[in-house]
């Protein structure tokens, strides 16, 4: 994750956990993005109908919708993790 922009950081946290959904503070430890920031990416993602939001009791899940953007970043990551495999 060397020189990624906090945006691409939310993005990987998707990619590397393969799950459809994460709460805020996974996505805070996965793509190691502080509070602050991470809660400026949620709200201009949402502003912008990139992302679902679910709100439960104790947690709100966070999920990408598929779109154009969000396929450029994760062939973005398969093509850097294909390119560090040692062959």
């Amino acid at each position: 994750m060397v020189n990624k922009t906090p945006l691409e950081r939310f993005y990987y946290s998707f990619f590397k956990s393969k799950k459809k959904t994460l709460y805020f503070n996974q996505l805070k430890e996965l793509g190691k993005i502080c509070d602050s920031v991470l809660s400026k990416i949620v709200k201009d993602l949402k502003s912008k109908n990139l992302i679902k939001i679910r709100k439960e009791k104790n947690n709100t899940f966070y999920s990408i919708k598929n779109n154009n953007q969000t396929l450029r970043m994760f062939w973005q990551f398969a093509t850097e993790k294909f390119d560090n495999l040692n062959l």
